[in-house]
């Protein structure tokens, strides 16, 4: 993110101050590959579960969110109200 400039949007009453009307969809998914799956009948920690859905090319919600902020969808402000 060094070389991305960051941008806001001036607001108005349509958008309510944020520069954006409408929603968008920011989502993570679990795809339960036999290995995950074998480390929850094992119950093995969230931790490790989370190290392997990374592994194994998970993206989670923060990350979909950052992509929105590249792609001009929304804001570091807006994603920091649902992904903290």
């Amino acid at each position: 993110y060094r070389d991305f400039v960051f941008q806001e949007g001036a607001g108005c009453i349509d958008c309510n101050g944020t520069g954006f009307r409408g929603r968008t969809a920011v989502t993570e998914l679990l795809d339960l590959s036999d290995e995950i799956r074998e480390m929850i009948l094992a119950k093995r920690s969230g931790a490790e579960i989370k190290k392997q859905a990374k592994v194994e090319g998970m993206k989670f919600m923060r990350e979909a969110a950052l992509d929105k902020v590249r792609q001009g969808v929304s804001t570091l402000r807006e994603i920091n109200k649902v992904t903290f």
